[in-house]
């Protein structure tokens, strides 16, 4: 049964209560892909979430079709998806969020990553896509795993040393304003 919209309202809230950083975003819960995106939404039937950005969505919008998600779980593993995932890359600086990619790119053999690199490569949404776009989907992927308070740690293929991500930002008044 999919979660309805209520439900997913109520959880982005408890969501950016727990990351705060996530209360900067705009949210636009619907019922369906095509609610969201009209005509623009063909071959999105499967989507659960969707990360967008630029000048006027600065810093951006996630977008959720309930219809999509199944229950409270799968919408907070795409949240964590979408939102540490994909909007956290863009917190870093274009140097730093390109050397992160590339250690994803050569560690694509490791244990750790070896299966995400898998469900990337095997995506059809992917195929010709940059070995950059990928990197951040493996990256998203990764983050999907996150609980409040844990700590992604990447080794950086360019340094010796550990690269600590952690996304931190004061609690936002208003994380309800933010919900479409």
């Amino acid at each position: 049964m999919a979660i309805t919209i209520p439900e997913a309202r109520a959880l982005v809230i408890e969501f950016c209560c727990a990351y705060p950083v996530a209360a900067r975003l705009t949210y636009c819960i619907r019922n369906t892909v095509e609610e969201l995106y009209g005509d623009k939404g063909k071959g999105l039937d499967k989507m659960r979430g969707g990360y967008t950005t630029g000048p006027r969505l600065h810093p951006g919008r996630c977008d959720l079709p309930c219809g999509n998600l199944k229950d409270a779980g799968d919408l907070t593993t795409t949240l964590r998806h979408e939102v540490i995932g994909h909007f956290g890359l863009n917190t870093f600086t274009a140097s730093r969020k390109r050397v992160l990619l590339e250690s994803i790119g050569a560690a694509r053999q490791e244990p750790s990553m070896h299966d995400l690199w898998t469900r990337v490569d095997a995506d059809p949404g992917y195929a010709g896509k940059s070995e950059s776009i990928k990197a951040e989907e493996v990256f998203a992927f990764y983050c999907e795993n996150i609980e409040p308070g844990h700590h992604c740690t990447f080794i950086s293929a360019n340094s010796s040393s550990l690269e600590q991500i952690s996304f931190h930002a004061s609690t936002s008044a208003g994380i309800a304003d933010s919900l479409c």
